[in-house]
């Protein structure tokens, strides 16, 4: 199976076989979840933040080194996690504007409603993503 992305303008020609009350409905969804992750990121960023601060002059354990610094790795790997749910949100966003959300970019066959439920900012269908994984590639 080939993974090269369709163009464009391929993909506007697919169907994804939504209709208008369909679009309305994952659009809400990707509104409501881009409005949690702003959240999160916010939240985030301030937890970052705090840690940027001076260590008191009080003597600490290594162990709280560690963890503090295990703390700050992790918040720094969901913070980057978060972002990029942020920009696969708006990326879907821009696909229903553009009439080309709900068709694999792969395969231009329409993506299962179940899976778009799950995950509205999915631009692959189930094969495709259980190819790339195979191939160790991202999704």
């Amino acid at each position: 199976m080939s993974l090269e992305e369709l163009s464009e303008s391929k993909l506007r020609r697919a169907k994804s076989g939504l209709k208008r009350k369909d679009l309305e409905f994952f659009r809400n969804e990707l509104m409501e979840r881009r409005a949690e992750f702003l959240g999160d990121v916010a939240n985030l960023d301030a937890a970052r933040n705090n840690f940027g601060g001076e260590i008191s002059n009080v003597p600490l354990h290594m162990a709280d080194i560690g963890s503090e610094n295990y703390d700050r790795e992790f918040n720094l790997g969901l913070l980057e996690h978060e972002k990029r749910q942020l920009r696969e949100i708006d990326e879907a966003l821009v696909r229903i504007g553009n009439g080309t959300f709900g068709v694999c970019h792969v395969t231009g066959q329409p993506i299962e409603r179940a899976r778009l439920e799950i995950q509205p900012w999915a631009k692959y269908c189930i094969a495709v993503v259980r190819e790339r994984e195979r191939r160790g590639l991202s999704t």
